[in-house]
């Protein structure tokens, strides 16, 4: 019995934490929920021990909370917030659009530049995307550019984010490969 349930206990947990992802249940407690009621489940069933649940505090926090270099992620949403806040990626906005008014497309053209300059200094995709979303859709809207058509030049400035550096995804990868993220950077930036 307690061999079956270890079975299925991963499958069993993936498909609560989905449902209760779908049903609008915030993120943060879903995710905390569904470990501790599914760790106390495992432990009841005799597959870890109680000691295994409650070393996962110190193995997070004497792991991942040391690592200096991650400590770049939530400094590249801290500037992605400041420059939206601020009102500097408004003002860029206004004066690519500015710049780009007699070109077909201008605003489009601008927004795809302003997209790949946010992403190079906010170096994450999601707080580009969301910078963009809040000024960047309503000024399309406003100047008659099709709903479709601002979404998507907004998705696609975005992800322009993780190819251009400074990009979260090498300084993440540098760390998991213990390679030297100057080293990644200079090699994306001067790859011969």
């Amino acid at each position: 019995m307690i061999a079956q349930l270890a079975y299925y206990l991963p499958g069993m947990m993936f498909l609560a934490l989905t449902g209760l992802l779908l049903t609008g249940f915030p993120v943060a407690l879903t995710l905390g929920g569904t470990s501790i009621i599914f760790g106390l489940l495992g432990i009841s069933a005799g597959i870890f021990s109680y000691a295994e649940f409650f070393n996962i505090l110190p193995r997070i926090w004497g792991g991942l909370a040391e690592n200096l270099v991650l400590v770049a992620a939530p400094m590249f949403v801290l500037m992605g917030s400041i420059l939206e806040r601020s009102g500097i990626a408004e003002d860029l906005l206004d004066s690519a659009t500015h710049l780009s008014r007699k070109l077909p497309g201008g605003t489009a053209i601008a927004i795809i530049l302003i997209g790949m300059v946010l992403g190079a200094t906010t170096g994450v995709i999601a707080a580009t995307v969301v910078m963009l979303t809040v000024f960047a859709v309503p000024a399309m809207l406003k100047q008659q550019y099709n709903k479709e058509f601002a979404a998507g030049t907004v998705a696609a400035a975005g992800t322009l984010g993780i190819l251009i550096p400074p990009s979260i995804m090498l300084i993440f990868m540098g760390d998991i490969l213990q390679v030297s993220v100057g080293k990644l950077f200079w090699v994306q930036l001067c790859p011969d």
